[in-house]
């Protein structure tokens, strides 16, 4: 599928989900990572996000890059163990499953970075059955 494609695609199901507001506001939510610290690999600034979102149910939330960032520190030191498939199920997938589920009416779009430890975050969602 080309690029154009899945812009096509995103805009018709966000014009899509307009409609179904009823005249009300649409509201959008909009994120940058990198969503962990770089003292740590817990992700706080990502459940804590998830914890808000959880509560606002937005119509959108933008989540933009990197996920898992190939430059925190403990990446580069080897102090972080696992494939990059399973850092992503464990830290991104899992929480932004349970989001979605709280919250089926909201969209989430995930836009991805050249920074990424791996490189294809459709991927990783697909093989976790959150929807592309």
């Amino acid at each position: 599928m080309n690029k154009d494609a899945n812009v096509i695609n995103v805009s018709s199901e966000i014009i899509d989900h307009k409609k179904n507001l009823n005249g009300k506001p649409l509201s959008v939510m909009v994120a940058a990572g990198p969503y962990s610290l770089e003292m740590g690999f817990k992700y706080e600034p990502l459940r804590e996000l998830i914890r808000n979102m959880t509560e606002e149910k937005p119509d959108i939330l933008i989540l933009m890059e990197p996920f898992v960032d190939e430059d925190h520190p403990m990446i580069q030191s080897g102090e972080v163990l696992g494939t990059p498939e399973e850092l992503f199920r464990k830290f991104i997938t899992f929480p932004l499953a349970a989001f979605i589920k709280s919250s089926p009416k909201t969209k989430v779009i995930m836009i991805s970075s050249t920074k990424e430890y791996f490189m294809n975050v459709c991927h990783f969602l697909d093989k976790a059955g959150l929807p592309k």
